[in-house]
């Protein structure tokens, strides 16, 4: 009877674990841009939330109702720095809800 090399398993454990990592590299970037993209729309919501809260505040201060729209220069006092989208946008009062909105394509605060 012929014996069997000792090396054999080993060497199919390597060339698993090789082809495995292998098809990882391949598909890892598909994993990763998304969350990326998806990083800097969340970034720019959470934005939208601070430019919100601060106007409520504004608008509670003084009086007014809630679809009236600050300017930016007057939330100064209720933020440390005005956000800026990362992705570029710029950001400005809803004249009828009152909402703050971004001009980057799917930047939406609901």
């Amino acid at each position: 009877m012929a014996r069997k090399t000792p090396f054999r398993r080993p060497l199919i454990i390597i060339v698993v674990c090789l082809l495995i990592g292998a098809v990882f590299l391949v598909f890892a970037p598909h994993f990763v841009r998304p969350r990326t993209d998806n990083l800097a729309t969340n970034s720019c919501i959470n934005n939208l939330r601070q430019l919100d809260g601060a106007a409520e505040q504004w608008r509670l201060e003084n009086g007014f109702a809630t679809n009236r729209c600050p300017a930016f220069e007057q939330l100064r006092v209720y933020l440390r720095r005005l956000p800026e989208c990362p992705q570029g946008g710029s950001y400005s009062f809803d004249t009828n809800s009152g909402l703050p909105r971004c001009s980057f394509p799917g930047h939406v605060l609901r």
